[in-house]
């Protein structure tokens, strides 16, 4: 009986069940993401918040547009999101999020990583375990991983067009560091 508690318990534990979450507001709207513990440090981590308007519809070989109204839910970033079409994850077209690993309770400025995967503008993906970021936060920096349109999606040629301009997936990145400076 006992082992079969002991093994409940630890089962509980390492499944996350009860792990303290964490509410920060963004432009996005309120973020919702979890404690962990990465070498011994207590981090936050937020799993997939938007940056930019969902790339889709009219928007598919758009520039990405900037959140103007921020979400009036709780966006919960406690679990990964989908992938841009090409990544070796589960694939959405809806795929413009940040990753963020940041050590708990910030009270001073941090130095700050911005992660862009490589992937040959054809593939990756920030939900994939290689970049996961918690390890890097745990040396007291704010790591962030952009997510970004991948193959024709992202770096079509779209001609002199200013509305549909090539290397989308380019913008996409650099809209992400910007939502990030906000």
């Amino acid at each position: 009986m006992l082992f079969l508690c002991l093994s409940v318990l630890l089962g509980v534990r390492c499944l996350g069940i009860g792990a303290e979450t964490v509410d920060v507001k963004t432009s996005s709207g309120t973020v919702r993401g979890q404690t962990i513990t990465e070498l011994g440090k207590e981090l936050n981590q937020f799993y997939g918040i938007p940056f930019a308007e969902p790339p889709v519809g009219a928007l598919r070989f758009a520039k990405p547009k900037p959140i103007t109204k921020p979400s009036p839910d709780i966006i919960d970033a406690t679990k990964k999101k989908t992938s841009c079409l090409g990544g070796d994850q589960p694939t959405s077209e809806n795929c413009l999020y940040v990753n963020i690993w940041a050590p708990h309770n910030i009270t001073t400025l941090k130095p700050v990583m911005f992660w862009i995967y490589g992937g040959g503008f054809r593939g990756g993906s920030i939900f994939s375990d290689m970049y996961n970021g918690k390890s890097l936060a745990s040396y007291d920096v704010v790591y962030v991983a952009v997510d970004y349109r991948l193959g024709s999606l992202g770096f079509l040629y779209g001609g002199d067009d200013e509305e549909t301009p090539g290397n989308l997936g380019l913008l996409d990145q650099l809209e992400g560091l910007k939502w990030i400076t906000e």
